[in-house]
């Protein structure tokens, strides 16, 4: 592997990738010092906030733990020692049958449990299933969702800047704060208003925080304005889930075939979930 490790960095740290993808990572960082330099840091970073209980345990990482406790490395020993929530959360994750776990797996916080009261939420391996009534969004159960990944910055930006609103809005994104994160986003924007990466990411933090109908202006906005490849792939995606979830779905099947016809990372994906749209 030649390519640096980029913005696959949160993926390797959080364990969130394929096995020979990390594999290729990990035979990359022992030929560049660079690299490893930059995956310590991270490491070394991660490890301090939970010990400081700065950011609770993900909730991924909770079923793992919920379902053997013995792989929890010393951070997270540290940090469950003095975090209750995070204890009460494991203790309720362990208390779920089996396929409720597969569908459950990411609802940490104790307000998305008060959430699902009025949404039926489930996981699949690769993202998240949002399931929201109505008579209008019956496809809704065939949203796919996760937070996007967030390369870790150790550069101090000026104060007041748009380095400084972007930083802060990605480190409250990371860590699933998301009115937080769209704060900072949204003073981001109104500091340079055609930025796509932060359009594409300020649209997530909406939808990953349950509201589909304000995240759709930055997704189509972004939509609208992207060149890159990666992020037009991404945002078309997320434009598509937030569709369904407001009940548009030939919107949302349009935007599905103009990604399933080309080649990019959403390309299978997309011709997965209309082949679930079909049978529906």
């Amino acid at each position: 592997m030649s390519a640096h490790v980029g913005s696959n960095l949160a993926d390797f740290i959080l364990g969130h990738m394929p096995e020979q993808e990390r594999h290729d990572i990990e035979t990359h960082l022992k030929e560049c010092e660079s690299c490893a330099a930059e995956v310590h840091w991270a490491n070394q970073l991660r490890e301090g906030a939970l010990r400081q209980g700065v950011r609770h345990i993900a909730p991924d990482r909770i079923v793992q733990l919920a379902n053997d406790s013995s792989v929890a490395d010393p951070a997270e020993q540290e940090h469950l020692a003095s975090c209750a929530a995070c204890r009460k959360e494991i203790g309720w994750s362990a208390g779920l049958e089996e396929h409720q776990k597969e569908k459950l797996h990411w609802l940490h916080e104790p307000w998305l449990r008060l959430m699902a009261a009025v949404l039926v939420i489930a996981v699949i391996p690769v993202g998240l299933i949002w399931m929201q009534g109505g008579a209008d969004s019956d496809l809704s159960g065939l949203v796919e969702l996760r937070p996007l990944p967030v390369r870790i910055q150790r550069d101090v930006p000026p104060p007041g800047s748009f380095e400084e609103s972007r930083a802060l809005a990605l480190e409250a994104y990371s860590g699933a704060t998301y009115d937080t994160a769209t704060e900072h986003f949204r003073q981001a924007l109104s500091l340079s208003p055609d930025n796509t990466e932060i359009l594409l990411y300020f649209g997530s933090a909406e939808l990953l925080g349950g509201n589909a109908e304000a995240a759709t202006p930055f997704l189509h906005r972004c939509e609208s304005l992207a060149t890159d490849s990666t992020i037009k792939d991404e945002v078309i995606w997320l434009a598509a889930n937030a569709d369904l979830l407001l009940g548009l779905n030939d919107d949302a099947r349009q935007r599905l075939q103009s990604l399933a016809s080309r080649p990019g990372r959403r390309s299978e994906a997309a011709k997965a979930l209309l082949e679930r749209m079909q049978s529906q």
